[in-house]
């Protein structure tokens, strides 16, 4: 594998981390939130959600991830 192969596959582990940490951060709408709001959390945790499952298929060596 060459160092640029390499680097890229370092890079998107980064981005996920960093796109986990972010979703993960969000708090939970509640009842003064507004509907766009809710709207983005639930969008962004089900992304979430479904890259994980994509890259716990393809990099079963990632640690899981507590998404809520």
């Amino acid at each position: 594998m060459s160092i640029f192969a390499s680097w890229q596959l370092y890079a998107l582990f980064g981005v996920y981390a960093a796109f986990m940490a972010a979703v993960g951060a969000l708090e939970p709408p509640d009842t003064t939130s507004s509907k766009g709001y809710r709207w983005l959390y639930k969008f962004l945790n089900s992304l979430a959600v479904n890259v994980k499952d994509v890259a716990g298929a393809r990099f079963p060596q990632l640690p899981p991830t507590d998404t809520k």
